[in-house]
């Protein structure tokens, strides 16, 4: 693969300067260039909100298939309702969607530490353990996302809000 490196803060001074929108095609930066691998907004140490459109693949450096877009959730609901792929496509498969999940924690050094305990189930008391050997991660972002995802395929790591009937109470 041949291609240049954008000069992204440039970008940015244009599309302050004359007001459009931009999109980024990170197909060949994520994963691959930045001090953490993030991608050139992780290159130039640019704020990823300041792009209009984040567009990228995951069968380069995730090695499974897919891809993603990232943007303002008025663009992504658009785009759910309108596009071809968004009523036709069928789901990522179980075995693709545990690749890219590794390639995440690969890719975000994230620390797994052993067992990882989903910490809605931790604090809701649902897993008892003697030892308290293990690690837990809280995700403070809230996705947004047009329907439920079963736990089951789902990382332990992430932690996702429990149902309500699910949630012993006290």
């Amino acid at each position: 693969m041949e291609g240049m490196t954008v000069d992204l803060p440039g970008l940015l001074e244009l599309k302050e300067k004359y007001k459009f929108d931009l999109f980024v095609d990170e197909a060949h930066s994520i994963g691959a260039i930045g001090p953490h691998g993030h991608g050139v907004c992780d290159y130039f140490g640019v704020d990823p909100r300041t792009i209009d459109v984040l567009m990228g693949t995951l069968t380069k450096s995730f090695g499974a298939s897919g891809g993603y877009i990232a943007g303002s959730r008025t663009l992504i609901d658009r785009l759910r309702v309108c596009s071809y792929s968004g009523a036709y496509a069928e789901s990522i498969s179980p075995p693709v969607f545990t690749q890219i999940i590794a390639s995440m924690v690969s890719i975000t050094s994230i620390d797994t530490g052993g067992t990882i305990v989903n910490s809605n189930t931790h604090k809701s008391g649902l897993h008892s353990s003697a030892s308290s050997s293990f690690s837990t991660i809280q995700l403070e972002i809230q996705y947004h996302h047009p329907g439920p995802v079963p736990q089951r395929y789902l990382p332990q790591w992430i932690s996702l809000p429990l149902p309500c009937p699910l949630v012993p109470k006290a």
